[in-house]
């Protein structure tokens, strides 16, 4: 027996004791373990003399030390394999992982790093839904600590819900418990992912500069990775990329996917693929492309991909293993169907509710017994849920569906307002509603009964099906139904992904997808309805002036348009120019309305020359709405795209890409970003030509029907227009945005800070001024303007929190926390601002070379003006 447990069995005895104890101890007192290995225990063969009560008061002493002995030898152990579950997950030793995680998590389940290291290993072990579920149970056990939320962001960053991992990392960035480092990284993944390259690129310098990490090579090529999407280039960018830029881009595409950077991986794909050039490479990056989508748990996207790809590449080994992994992920699924977002219509009749009491009751619901959670989980455990909160409709239906929104029928009920959702709240949610709103196909031809059905899903396991009947009214152009499901308490709609289908007469008309979660997200679809009676529109409008405009709720007239555009800072040019396009426009369709001959009719399409931030974008949505004011335009909305969104990967692609957006921009804008980058230059094959001829061709076939806005710089733009020989005679409206002044910098600055209650101190305006000033003598065409201006406010939010969050309790009034004062402007401009220093004429040096001035030969009259510039400096020098 150890000296340490000697002791510690000594202290646990009563003080009358002791001499018995110290006995027992010092005698042949022998300990063995028991024969069951499972046994905490160790036990006492005690001297025959002893009285038995005194064995048993001794063994039970006993028994609570060891007890407690081997509770501190199970932490210990409990520590090193938790270590180790860690170790074998950086390492990709994958299974392994989840085998140790499982142990971990029967030892201490309501420990949150147990449950964490069991949600990444499901994570890695394909077991997404499984992966989601632990991660949020993490994140209940402790939900203010950063560790489980900076995981659970890791795993959402993983499985593509950008929007719902960065929610987490934030937290965890704002929390600053651990190290921020991972959180930052994690964001500029979700970032990229998202296509925000900028936004990204500066969450990962944040990483870097959160990290104290030495300027490695890796760290090297992960900064490169992120700037290139955004156009930036550096001295390691050009040792990097040679002359076989594919090749790199390949190669850089597999170091990325080994380092987890999927996003690149995808991005690098992407130009490999968009070069036919490099026809040799494409199988290589194919298989690569696969490797990184089920890497993504991309399944549908994989599957997709992996048929599109069969044919060429079915006798490669590395594609039948690939193929086998993804299609035994692929899921039956409803025929093709067509995504339909932003719908808008003018006008809805009445709208015919089916009443949220006519919900199955349990007698209704008896043929068909809700399964239960056990079931269901059950069921769905082999399969990988796909997260979607799509709506879909069918291309082809009798009644053509315009939306599908899902909401909380309870709160709606409570509340008589509705509050569309894409993600419920598991613990909260019990009734889910469905709004549907579609075509009445017997509109003016008569009065119907359509019989439909709501089916519902819950991880693709069917949880309910109703049968429900609408009477129409024949003066409905269109009517809206809801439909609802689950019940009286929260619990039936437990984590995953949710979908409810809905046939009408038999007919599969549409389907709405949503998620069950932790938290609400909000829908924001922008599906405008404004609800009145058809009739009374009629027979109103022959009462009402000529000269009454009446304008739809929710859209705002010429006047207040153009008042609007009035109210930008800056843009003195842009805003006579655009006043003048709209009188101009305004002309010519007066012009058309009354008959009268033109040689021109109304072209729409329109050039916009500038450096980023000049108001390019935000014009372009205004000028939307214009067209739509001025009826020349039925929707007045604004698809934005650029390049990456109109070119394809291979022949034939990109036309049918750039097809799609045309079509989908109809009755509106399409916004074309950059657009100089669609010309290849230095001539060879290149898909960017072919979007144009693509454009310029539905331009001419859908003439009026859509407006097209090109965006760039002035020199860019130019060879642009020159590409083709038709593009300058079909953008006739030339607009240039000239950069901001500084005073226009600082007016924006204050309106950005008066939208949130922020104010600008004397000094602080002085320091900003001088600033925009010496930026903008030094501009080139990378300047930032109004970008510059909101980069530079949200550092100065960021340095006001960091000053008072020093300041006594009683200090921090709402004049403290609003005013941005001139240390905060030069805390976040010391790079910039620099000192006044003086350095002093240094005589003996001076002296010295003067003396060998004056040693040379001849040059008089170069060293007497030598001598008189030396004179005029110190003279100048003395002065001040």
């Amino acid at each position: 027996m150890s000296k340490k447990r000697k002791k510690n069995l000594c202290l646990l005895c009563l003080p009358e004791e002791w001499a018995v104890w110290t006995e027992c101890i010092n005698s042949s007192v022998s300990f063995k373990k028991g024969e069951e290995k499972s046994s905490p225990f160790l036990f006492l063969n005690l001297p025959k003399p002893f009285p038995n009560q005194l064995n048993l008061f001794i063994l039970e002493h006993y028994k609570i030390l060891i007890a407690g002995m081997e509770s501190f030898q199970s932490t210990d152990e409990f520590e090193e394999l938790l270590k180790e579950v860690f170790e074998h997950l950086e390492q990709s030793r994958f299974r392994m992982a989840l085998t140790t995680a499982q142990k971990v998590y029967e030892l201490k389940p309501d420990d949150y790093r147990t449950v964490v290291c069991l949600a990444w290993a499901f994570l890695e072990n394909g077991n997404s839904s499984a992966a989601l579920e632990y991660a949020d149970l993490a994140c209940q056990i402790e939900e203010e600590k950063a560790f489980p939320h900076l995981y659970r962001g890791y795993i959402l960053l993983r499985l593509g819900i950008y929007e719902g991992a960065m929610q987490d990392l934030n937290y965890v960035i704002f929390k600053e418990e651990i190290s921020v480092e991972k959180a930052f990284h994690y964001k500029a993944q979700c970032l990229a992912g998202l296509g925000r390259y900028t936004e990204a690129l500066d969450a990962f310098e944040s990483s870097v500069l959160a990290s104290h990490r030495p300027l490695d090579e890796d760290l090297q090529k992960l900064r490169l990775w992120y700037r290139e999407p955004t156009g930036q280039k550096s001295t390691f960018l050009s040792k990097l990329l040679n002359k076989e830029k594919e090749k790199n881009y390949l190669n850089h595409a597999v170091e990325a996917f080994k380092m987890k950077e999927y996003w690149y991986s995808l991005w690098a794909l992407n130009k490999v693929l968009g070069d036919p050039t490099q026809s040799e490479l494409f199988a290589e990056a194919k298989l690569l492309e696969l490797e990184t989508l089920l890497a993504l748990f991309q399944f549908k996207k994989a599957v997709a991909k992996a048929h599109e790809y069969q044919h060429e590449l079915k006798d490669n080994p590395k594609f039948k293993t690939l193929y086998s992994r993804i299609t035994a992920r692929e899921e039956i699924s409803q025929p093709p169907v067509t995504i339909k977002k932003d719908i808008s219509f003018s006008q809805i009749p009445k709208k015919k509710d089916s009443s949220p009491d006519s919900r199955p009751n349990e007698k209704d619901s008896s043929s068909n017994p809700l399964p239960t959670e056990k079931e269901i989980l059950k069921k769905s455990t082999a399969k990988t849920i796909t997260k979607s909160t799509d709506f879909i409709a069918a291309e082809i239906s009798k009644h053509t569906p315009l939306h599908a929104k899902t909401f909380d029928l309870i709160a709606n009920l409570r509340a008589d307002k509705r509050k569309y959702l894409l993600q419920f709240d598991q613990s909260s949610i019990s009734y889910i509603g469905v709004e549907v709103v579609v075509t009445n196909p017997y509109y003016n031809f008569a009065d119907v009964v359509v019989d439909g059905t709501a089916v519902w899903y819950l991880n693709d396991v069917e949880v309910g099906t109703y049968s429900f009947s609408i009477k129409v009214d024949k003066q409905w152009s269109h009517f809206e139904f809801v439909q609802s499901w689950g019940t009286d308490t929260a619990g039936f709609w437990h984590r995953g992904q949710g979908r409810v289908d809905i046939y009408l007469n038999g007919e599969f008309t549409c389907s709405r997808w949503f998620l069950i979660g932790s938290q609400e997200i909000i829908n924001s679809e922008e599906v405008e309805i404004i609800a009145q009676d058809s009739s009374v529109g009629i027979s109103d409008s022959k009462h009402k002036k000529e000269s009454e405009k009446i304008v739809p709720e929710g859209e705002k007239s010429l006047e207040q348009l153009l008042k609007e555009l009035d109210a930008f800072t800056g843009l003195k040019t842009i805003k006579q120019a655009m006043r003048d396009f709209v009188d101009y426009l305004t002309f010519i369709n007066e012009r058309k309305k009354l008959g009268l001959k033109t040689q021109e009719g109304i072209s729409l399409h329109t050039v916009f020359l500038g450096n980023p931030g000049t108001g390019k974008t935000t014009i372009a949505r205004l000028l939307g709405n214009i067209f739509k004011a001025m009826g020349l335009l039925e929707k007045g909305h604004i698809v934005e795209v650029d390049r990456s969104a109109l070119v394809g990967q291979y022949i034939g692609e990109t036309a049918q890409k750039t097809d799609k957006l045309i079509t989908d921009s109809l009755g509106g804008v399409l916004f074309i970003d950059e657009a100089y980058t669609l010309v290849k230059k230095g001539g060879g094959q290149d898909f960017g030509q072919e979007a144009i001829d693509t454009l310029l061709k539905r331009m001419e076939d859908k003439a009026g029907e859509f407006a097209v806005i090109v965006a760039g710089y002035t020199n860019e733009m130019n060879g642009f227009l020159e590409s083709n020989p038709g593009m300058k005679s079909r953008f006739s409206h030339n607009f240039v945005f000239e950069d901001y002044s500084p005073d226009e910098l600082i007016e924006i600055f204050k309106q950005m800070a008066k939208k949130e209650e922020y104010v600008l101190s004397a000094g602080a305006c002085q320091d900003l001024e001088k600033e925009f000033t010496r930026l903008y003598r030094k501009r080139d065409k990378s300047f930032g303007n109004a970008r510059l201006v909101r980069t530079i406010y949200n550092n100065a939010k960021m340095q006001v929190g960091k000053r008072s969050s020093k300041l006594p309790a009683a200090q921090r009034n709402k004049k403290t926390l609003s005013t941005i004062i001139e240390e905060d402007i030069k805390a976040i401009l010391k790079t910039s601002l620099t000192k006044d220093y003086h350095v002093g004429i240094d005589d003996e040096n001076l002296k010295i070379a003067l003396v060998k001035l004056e040693q040379l030969t001849g040059l008089t009259s170069v060293k007497k003006e030598i001598s008189e510039l030396v004179k005029l400096a110190k003279f100048y020098r003395e002065q001040g």
